[in-house]
């Protein structure tokens, strides 16, 4: 079992469909940790789904001293056994068997496999080395093919513990006594993936039978807020689209210039782009493009058109022929300073709605740049709000 209680996270404001916030949603809702193969997997309730992990770095182990009694360097992590019984000549566990145990630190339980059975049971440790496990064990009751006698004698030995230390290779080692005249110990290698030094990147997310793999790379976001009167924020917009790495033109989607000039054109520029819009996004009007964007330069942002016009002109050609062509719909906001100057609006491509952010740069008359972001709408019934506009 495992239970994720969210600490702090950054202020950035996420859209509620947003991958960080259903990463966030379901994370804390995780009810059961469980390995398959090298993957981590959390189980989520009521049907939800998997959350699945891959390891993307391991970082080494800590080094290790003779003794070492910190408590932190056992638990949260995979241990599996290798030897049992007399410490100065352990029984080699059965081949085709494997036996582990976790120690969470978030509730004193230690759960694992006995080799057929699963099991956990409750723990009290000191720093000074006391261990004790809590029970009886509660187990699963399958019948075993084989190991029945080595999980038999495993459970036994763990509800005798006494000590606990990691030797200098590492392995854990838990001192118990059954009764025999020799010193006993259980001995666990670390498992081959340990939980608590390896960074893990979820690879997918919902149902087991529908699995969706999370998009490679960031997102790219633009965000809008209103302020009052005293500069407080009261109103917020967000268009996110998943970042491309590979772009037509080889640039990418957020480089370029950001220094605002031409503050006593802000005005005068805010005109040009609405008029393009109007004209040339809404009316089709392709004959007047040269109006308003530069023939000598136009630097594109897009990550699926080349710059220039005549690249341009080239994307237009193509998602005219797939029947991809953004009809925008309706502008609903321009906003701008200097030289930068900011579209907001309503598009329709083949025939579903999305909400575009386009920012345009403009040097003497002319568009010379542009970024854009682009993101699907949500049918209404699916909206946690008012809507994107």
């Amino acid at each position: 079992n495992i239970s994720i209680e969210l600490g702090p996270t950054t202020m950035e404001i996420c859209s509620e469909e947003s991958l960080a916030d259903k990463f966030l949603t379901n994370l804390s809702a995780a009810s059961i940790i469980f390995f398959d193969g090298p993957d981590m997997m959390f189980d989520l309730p009521a049907d939800s789904g998997t959350m699945r992990f891959r390891s993307v770095s391991e970082a080494p182990p800590p080094e290790i001293s003779q003794p070492i009694y910190r408590w932190g360097e056992v638990a949260d992590r995979l241990w599996v056994l290798v030897g049992y019984g007399d410490a100065a000549n352990p029984t080699v566990v059965e081949e085709g068997t494997k036996i582990t145990a976790a120690f969470s630190s978030v509730e004193p339980t230690v759960s694992g496999s006995g080799g057929c059975n699963e099991y956990n049971a409750g723990y009290t440790f000191t720093d000074e080395g006391g261990l004790t496990i809590n029970g009886p064990i509660g187990a699963t009751r399958m019948a075993c093919e084989k190991g029945g006698e080595q999980e038999a004698a495993y459970f036994s030995a763990l509800e005798t513990v006494t000590n606990w230390t990691i030797n200098e290779e590492g392995r854990l080692e838990l001192t118990y006594d059954s009764g025999q005249p020799y010193e006993e110990k259980l001995i666990f290698a670390p498992g081959e993936t340990p939980l608590t030094f390896t960074t893990w990147r979820l690879v997918s997310y919902g149902n087991p039978d529908e699995l969706v793999d999370v998009v490679e790379g960031t997102a790219v976001t633009a965000d809008l807020f209103d302020t009052d009167e005293n500069d407080k924020i009261i109103e917020h917009w967000d268009v996110i689209q998943a970042y491309v790495e590979d772009t037509a033109s080889g640039r990418t989607m957020v480089d370029g210039p950001t220094e605002i000039e031409d503050l006593d054109k802000t005005e005068e520029n805010k005109a040009l782009v609405t008029d393009f819009c109007n004209n040339i996004l809404i009316g089709g009007q392709a004959e007047k493009i040269t109006d308003y964007i530069s023939t000598e330069q136009y630097d594109q942002h897009n990550p699926h058109v080349e710059d220039g016009l005549e690249g341009f002109g080239k994307h237009l050609q193509e998602v005219m022929t797939s029947g991809q062509a953004a009809k925008y719909v309706k502008i609903h906001r321009i906003i701008g300073q200097g030289n930068f100057v900011v579209a907001y609006s309503h598009v329709q491509i083949a025939g579903e709605d999305y909400a575009f952010f386009d920012l345009f740069r403009v040097k003497e008359g002319k568009i010379v740049e542009h970024w854009d972001v682009q993101e699907k709408i949500l049918p209404q019934e699916q909206w946690g709000n008012s809507g994107k506009f």
